[in-house]
């Protein structure tokens, strides 16, 4: 995977960006005695644990492929798993550097610079939570739908509910295009994870797991809340220089078919999770937090 294009000049500073912007999350993580949230210790534990207990690693509150993901660093203890995240998120900014080569953005050393030091970014990244494989995964399905590889696209999109529920919504437009498209063997592959974990939990627990889907108001203890909910703390969580100079890139890329191909996605997760906590459906707690598999979005614009 190409990360850097350009003169000397260009990739030296995007390889100085990205090593400045990776050492000061990792030690951020490293060096902090508490969580950023309490779900982080339960997440760890889960995939901790599921050494002694396998089918943890089927758990749905912990998220299937976030155990998974989770299961060897944790044998190292919170901060091996932590070090494991920032690494993912690593990674994450690299796939967004891709995807900003091929939709013609300029200045790809900006790329590592307005995504590692977005507030939120830094404060959560390092954590074991699912957002963070979530935001991998996310990129890598854009990346590679970019590149026409509809076949692991469809891949990474059906990973997505298994990363965390509100990835349905994203698999379903997915599935939308391929629809469209046709594209019957695509279809079959995106629904290729979910059917197989269903039939691995259902032998283990003896129940569906797919009833969680119907289950849509499990408990109100969360309350629910506006529709602008998510948007009016963006500029504390994404940082006002990088929002500022994000919105106006919205409009020049709405005319690239590209450009509307990769925010697509980004703009939906946000409409889902603003949907889920305006009725208050699913338990959601309305955190921020949930929201930070777009900072690559961001970052991009």
């Amino acid at each position: 995977m190409t990360i850097t294009a350009g003169p000397n000049r260009e990739r030296f500073l995007y390889l100085a960006i990205f090593a400045v912007g990776f050492c000061w999350t990792l030690y951020i993580g490293l060096a902090s005695a508490g969580v950023p949230v309490h779900d982080e210790l339960a997440h760890y534990f889960i995939s901790r644990d599921a050494w002694q207990q396998p089918e943890l690693l089927l758990s749905m509150w912990g998220r299937p492929v976030r155990n998974i993901v989770y299961w060897l660093p944790a044998i190292g203890g919170l901060k091996a798993a932590r070090v494991f995240s920032v690494i993912l998120t690593g990674l994450t900014i690299g796939i967004g550097t891709e995807i900003g080569r091929l939709i013609g953005v300029q200045r790809l050393y900006l790329i590592p610079l307005f995504i590692w030091f977005q507030p939120w970014v830094s404060a959560i990244s390092f954590a074991v939570l699912p957002q963070i494989p979530f935001a991998l995964i996310l990129a890598g399905g854009v990346l590679l739908a970019l590149k026409k590889k509809d076949g692991a696209a469809s891949i990474a999109f059906g990973l997505l509910p298994l990363t965390r529920h509100e990835g349905l919504a994203l698999l379903g437009l997915w599935l939308l295009y391929l629809f469209w498209k046709r594209s019957w063997r695509n279809v079959a592959l995106a629904f290729l994870p979910l059917l197989l974990f269903n039939l691995v939990f259902f032998l283990v627990e003896r129940e569906a797991a797919f009833a969680i889907y119907f289950n849509t108001a499990p408990t109100d203890r969360y309350g629910s809340g506006t529709w602008l909910h998510y948007i009016r703390p963006l500029p504390k969580y994404v940082g006002f220089p990088v929002l500022l100079l994000s919105l106006p890139a919205i409009f020049p890329l709405a005319k690239n078919r590209s450009g509307v191909a990769v925010f697509l996605p980004y703009l939906a997760y946000l409409f889902t999770h603003t949907v889920i906590y305006r009725f208050g459906l699913f338990a959601s707690g309305g955190y921020q937090l949930f929201l930070l598999p777009m900072a690559p979005a961001f970052g991009l614009a």
